[in-house]
């Protein structure tokens, strides 16, 4: 993984926020940001709901000197069950890059800042469930395709109730002190994915 700065890295304000320390504006402002990005799920970030599914524990932003967030990734450590027993992981979802910031490098820049934070919580694994029109970005930023996993979760659901779904596909994983392997199998998520 390249950890050099390009010019788009350096222009934004990086930092790793705890989700106790974020206040309803930048929950409002992550919302309205994610929104954005994602627009056939624009319907979940409304007002300051600034996730999906479970919360996250902590979030990669970047600003810009204005102080709007052009990049956000969430991630939660967490315990799901594999073949082998127990397996703590790094859950990551909501990986976003503005529309308005997009082809400017930033993804790469959010990726690498990722990266680096992950590795410092002493965890082996951190887990994404990404789309196809992803994967190669995925791939490029060293996250492996766990194509022999099988993965049961609770899905979102607006009105808070849940739905059991198993999915085998979109599944990456990047190593951050254990093989990519230990993630194959039947895993049990035990809850929602972030």
């Amino acid at each position: 993984m390249p950890t050099t700065d390009d010019d788009s890295d350096r222009a934004l304000r990086w930092r790793v926020a705890a989700e106790s320390d974020l206040s309803l504006d930048e929950h409002e402002a992550i919302a309205a940001m994610l929104a954005r990005s994602f627009d056939d799920w624009s319907f979940w970030f409304v007002g300051g709901r600034s996730w999906a599914g479970i919360e996250p524990e902590a979030r990669v932003l970047a600003t810009t000197a204005s102080r709007a967030i052009v990049a956000h990734a969430g991630f939660r450590r967490m315990f799901v069950r594999a073949p082998d027993g127990p397996l703590l992981v790094a859950a990551v979802g909501l990986i976003a890059v503005s529309p308005e910031a997009r082809e400017a490098g930033v993804g790469s820049a959010l990726m690498r800042r990722l990266e680096t934070t992950l590795r410092t919580l002493d965890v082996p694994l951190a887990v994404v469930q990404a789309g196809e029109e992803s994967a190669a970005f995925f791939g490029a930023c060293g996250w492996a395709a766990a194509d022999e996993a099988t993965v049961t979760y609770v899905d979102y659901s607006v009105n808070g109730a849940g739905v059991t779904v198993t999915d085998d596909s979109g599944w990456r994983v990047l190593p951050l002190g254990d093989t990519a392997e230990r993630f194959r199998g039947a895993i049990s998520w035990d809850g929602q994915l972030v």
